[in-house]
C-alpha cells in the first residue's frame, strides 16, 4: 500500500513540476501528499509501549484525523478545479477555505454524539478514529458530485475525457475502500 502511495506522490510531484501555475496541478500535489502523509502516520500506528504515553496517543491521533480531514478535503478541492476550475471558484474563491473547515463539522457531530457512551479512554480513540467516516461519506459524495456536474459543464471533449478518466480511477481505486470505511 505505501508503494502505491509513494508512487502517486512522485505522478502528482512531476505534474506540479511541469505545470505549478495550474490549480488542477496544484490541487492534485496537496491531494497526494495529505494522502501519503495520512497513510504514513496510520500505518505506522500505535504500539502497546506507545499507550504508556498519553501524548504519543494523542499525537497519533491528532495527525491521524487532521492528515486524514485535509486528504478528504483536498480531494474535494481536487474536484473542484480539476480539468479547470468551476466558474463559482471565479467568483466566490472563499469557497475553497470553507471546504476545508466543512469537513470537521460532520466530524464533530459523529464524536459529540458518541462520547457519552465511550467511557473509557480505549474506546474514546477508536470513537475518535472510525469517526472519520462521517468525513469520507460527506466529502467523497461531494466530490463524486461536484466531478459529475464539471463533466456536465465541460466545454471540450478532452475534459470530458480527463474527467471520464478521473472518475474510473475514483471508481475502481477508492469505492471498495470507501463502503468498507463507512460500514
Amino acid at each position: 500500500e505505501l508503494v502505491f502511495l509513494f508512487y502517486l506522490e512522485i505522478v502528482s510531484l512531476l505534474v506540479f513540476v511541469r505545470r505549478p501555475h495550474l490549480p488542477a496541478a496544484q490541487g492534485l500535489f496537496l491531494l497526494s501528499t495529505t494522502i501519503l502523509a495520512s497513510g504514513i502516520v496510520f500505518f505506522l500506528g500505535l504500539q502497546a509501549s506507545d499507550l504508556r504515553y498519553g501524548w504519543m496517543v494523542f499525537l497519533w491521533l491528532w495527525a491521524s484525523v487532521f492528515l486524514y480531514g485535509l486528504m478528504a478535503a483536498g480531494l474535494l478541492h481536487f474536484s473542484l478545479v480539476f480539468p479547470r476550475p468551476r466558474p463559482v471558484l471565479e467568483h466566490h474563491p472563499w469557497i475553497l477555505a470553507r471546504v476545508y473547515l466543512g469537513a470537521w463539522l460532520p466530524y464533530a457531530m459523529l464524536v459529540l454524539t458518541g462520547w457519552r457512551s465511550a467511557t473509557t479512554a480505549s474506546a474514546r480513540l477508536v470513537l475518535a478514529v472510525q469517526s472519520t467516516s462521517a468525513i469520507t461519506a460527506v466529502y467523497f459524495l461531494l466530490a463524486i458530485l461536484s466531478t459529475f456536474l464539471g463533466y456536465r459543464l465541460s466545454q471540450s471533449e478532452v475534459e470530458r475525457r480527463q474527467l471520464r478518466w478521473f472518475v474510473w480511477a475514483m471508481v475502481v481505486a477508492n469505492l471498495p475502500w470507501v463502503t468498507l470505511t463507512v460500514i
